[in-house]
């Protein structure tokens, strides 16, 4: 298998970054905007329609906070942090706690955590 140069692989995480920034911002919006419509109005049933997408949406914040656990949501180590932190907040759990289980978890399973770096 071709692994990119050095460089190329920075650019390429470089990319990933502001993407990344970009995706939790609008996970962000959506999180707000969902949970203040639906403690606000007397919709009844048409709330139930809305928990459908809302609960995707908190599919993709899962995705991006297991991201972040292996270091992968920003290049930048306070970045990533900060990021793991408020997606473990929306998804409403301790972001240590489950961090730390998660790479126990590829311990367990001898797993690597990320690329080139060791489970724990």
């Amino acid at each position: 298998m071709n692994r990119p140069s050095a460089p190329a692989a920075a650019a390429q995480t470089r990319r990933y970054d502001r993407e990344n920034l970009l995706v939790l911002a609008l996970q962000t919006i959506v999180w707000a905007g969902t949970l203040t419509w639906l403690s606000h109005t007397g919709a009844g049933a048409m709330k139930w329609f809305v928990l459908v997408p809302f609960c995707l949406v908190m599919q993709g914040v899962f995705s991006m906070m297991h991201e972040t656990f292996h270091g992968f949501g920003h290049r930048r180590p306070i970045a990533n942090y900060m990021m793991m932190w408020w997606a473990s907040t929306m998804f409403g759990a301790a972001a240590t706690l489950i961090h730390v289980n998660h790479l126990g978890h590829h311990v367990r399973n001898r797993t690597r955590a990320g690329p080139d770096r060791p489970a724990a």
